[in-house]
This record gives structure tokens, sequence and C-alpha cells, in this order.
């Protein structure tokens, strides 16, 4: 293998591992080639481990984008803060959590550092990247900052803003506004390293246009660097670290600047629950699925629904789950599409099942008992759901 191939063989390696986008458990992606059609993707169980996994990116141009959206990481009640989420998003894998938590009268600082939320200057939790941790640090700051009796609407508030779908279109539309030219610089890149470049090697030999295809690259990266670094600063003007940290690696690795539109993608909307950013970028059937998960997940999370034995941090799970099932109701109604339906009682597949679970739909002959495979989750009997449904009560 010649000097030119050997180059070529290690920017290709390079470049495959830009393409791997890691995705933390309590997270799902949506990726699209031309951005007409997304797709729903979880983090790869057997590509990961117990933190998250990865999804591989569009690797050919015109090289799609993948954004990621996750759910809020903490439970929060007017009283206090958990760092727990009973719902997992990703089946049966939740991510480590945990489970501390903190009176707000117990806390006097609150900041982020990097991808970590400090609170009195100790790790309370590291969230996937610095602009989610600097989200989480404003929150706990203006709710910790609420007078107690008003605490209860200002995190009903801030959970439905997580499903504003007006916010998450005109995200998206900040985006793709600031992105266009950036992935137009991203493709030339990759034609110019992986096309160009090899054919006019083997038509001319490599020391006559060495220099010249090399500056060429140059340029085109540089652009890329900058213009990534301004929209970088526009969408999350806060993420100062990060915003630096990869315009220098793109002016040094052509790779990494093929991928500079995705990079600015992945975390544009990443503090929007993945149910609206699902209901703005997905069809009608896909997003019907992802919502049946979603509020089946949250209903009806794997046991325990709370590991800790502390009666507070129990309590504060319990309520940010409450209120987390409400701001999901509103939502899926006015998407009309009504809780009741998404939830109703599968039919039993032989005469021979008497209950099912409620979370993952499997069917058994006994009519009493658990769902090993859910932590333990009570089996609900068909003809008690039938009766409870009939009634216009729906879930639990």
């Amino acid at each position: 293998m010649g000097e030119v191939e050997s180059l070529l063989v290690t920017l290709a390696a390079i470049y495959a591992a830009e393409c791997l986008v890691w995705v933390p458990l309590g997270a799902l992606t949506f990726s699209t080639l031309t951005g007409a059609r997304w797709r729903l993707r979880q983090p790869g169980a057997l590509a990961g481990n117990a933190r998250g996994g990865f999804v591989l990116a569009h690797p050919l141009p015109p090289l799609g984008r993948v954004l990621l959206a996750r759910q809020f990481p903490l439970s929060l009640s007017p009283e206090g803060v958990c760092a727990w989420q009973a719902a997992g998003l990703n089946g049966w894998r939740r991510p480590p959590q945990s489970a501390a938590w903190m009176h707000y009268d117990d806390i006097t600082q609150i900041a982020s550092q990097g991808r970590k939320l400090l609170l009195n200057g100790q790790v309370f939790l590291r969230t996937g990247s610095e602009g989610y941790a600097r989200f989480a640090a404003s929150a706990l700051r203006r709710i910790r900052q609420t007078p107690p009796a008003q605490r209860a609407e200002v995190i009903r508030d801030f959970f439905a803003g997580q499903l504003d779908l007006e916010r998450v279109a005109a995200r998206l539309q900040e985006l793709q506004r600031r992105s266009g030219v950036l992935r137009w610089l991203a493709n030339a890149v990759f034609v110019s390293v992986f096309a160009v470049f090899p054919a006019v090697v083997w038509q001319f030999g490599l020391r006559r246009f060495l220099l010249w295809m090399a500056a060429a690259v140059l340029v085109q990266t540089t652009a890329a660097a900058i213009l990534y670094y301004r929209a970088h600063k526009a969408l999350m003007p806060e993420a100062a670290e990060e915003r630096f940290s990869w315009l220098l690696t793109m002016l040094l690795a052509a790779p990494t600047a093929m991928r500079a539109h995705d990079l600015l993608a992945r975390r544009a909307l990443e503090t929007f629950h993945p149910l609206a950013v699902g209901k703005v970028l997905l069809n009608e059937e896909a997003f019907r699925r992802l919502a049946r998960e979603v509020l089946r997940d949250q209903r009806y999370p794997i046991e325990p629904a709370c590991p800790s034995t502390a009666p507070e941090a129990r309590a504060i799970a319990q309520w940010s789950g409450a209120a987390w099932q409400e701001a999901l109701d509103g939502f899926l109604l006015r998407c009309q599409m009504p809780p009741a339906e998404l939830l109703a009682p599968p039919a039993p597949q032989e005469p021979c099942h008497r209950a099912f679970c409620p979370r993952c739909r499997a069917q058994f002959v006994v009519e009493a008992g658990v769902c090993a495979e859910c932590g333990g989750r009570p089996l609900e009997r068909f003809f008690r759901t039938a009766t409870r449904d009939m009634g216009g009560r729906g879930g639990d």
C-alpha cells in the first residue's frame, strides 16, 4: 500500500469514528439523510455499555443529520430534587442513577462545571453535554428562588416547556437556517478528500498537485470551522468550552469538519422532550408508536419506581412522576391522541390468558402475579381492566 492509499485509509477510519454518535440512556435520536423524512433511533445495546450506546450517522453525501432529545434526568417536587428518573425511554434499560436527594432549603450553591451539575460544590449529576448541565442548573436556580407556595406551578410550567411544539419548531427552523451553508461546506470537504484528491493523484501524480489540494482542503475546513463556531454561538451561547474544543478539532482534522453540520444539530434540541421533537419530525404512525411507548413507560415504569429507602426521595420521585404524567396527558390530548386510547388493554391472544403486564403487554395464564421482565410490575386482569374502562376511568 502506497503513501496516498495509507493516508486515505487513515482519513476514512477517522471519519468513520466521527460518524458514530454516542447516545446516553434516557435519550432518543432522530436521523435523516435529506431532511424530508426522519427516523427514530434507539442507542445500540451491542455497541455500548450501561450508560448508553452508539448510532451511526449517514456517512455518505448528502451527509444527513442526527438530532438528540432527552427527558429531564432529575425528579423535581416543591420540596426538593432527586437524581432519579423512573421513566427510561429505552425499553428495559435505564441509565445508572444515584437517587441522591436534597431539600431546596439545604442547597446553598447551584453551578455547572463542564457536563457536571454541582450542588453545594459536589457533583450531583453528570449530564450529556455542557449545555445540558447549564440547562439543569438554571432550572434548579429558578425553582429554589421561587416561594414554596408557587414552586409546584413553576415545575409544571418547566415540564410543559419541554413539550412546547412551537418552541421546538422555531428551534428546528433556526437550526436549518444556520446550518444550510455549513452542510454544503461539509459535503465539499468530503468530496474533495475522498473523490477529487484521489482522482487528481491517480491522473497526474502526487507531487504536482499536493500543495494545491492541501491548500484547498485547508480553506474548506477553516470556513466550515468558522461557520460552525458562529452558528453554535448563536444557538448555544453559553456552551463556550464545547464550541472552542470542536473549533480546534475541525481546524486540525478534515474528517471532523465533514460532520460539522451534524455536530451542530446533535445538541440543538436536546433540552426538549423526545415526544415533542417526535411530533414535529415523525410521520403520524411513527409518532403514535413513540407516544404509546413514552406514555406506557411513564405510567408503568420498571420497578423499583425509586430505589432509595429515604421517604423524602420517594416522595420527590412520586410527585415528579405524577406531574410528568399530567404534562404528557395534556400534550397528547392537544395532539388529538387520548391517553386512554393509547393505553387501551390488548385483547387476549389465547382463551387461557387471564392477565397481562400493563407495561410490556406480555400475557399470562395466571390471574394475579408480577412481570419479572419489568422488575416485578403487578399484572392486570383482562376483565378488571375492561370493567374499569367501561366505568370511564381508563389508566391508573
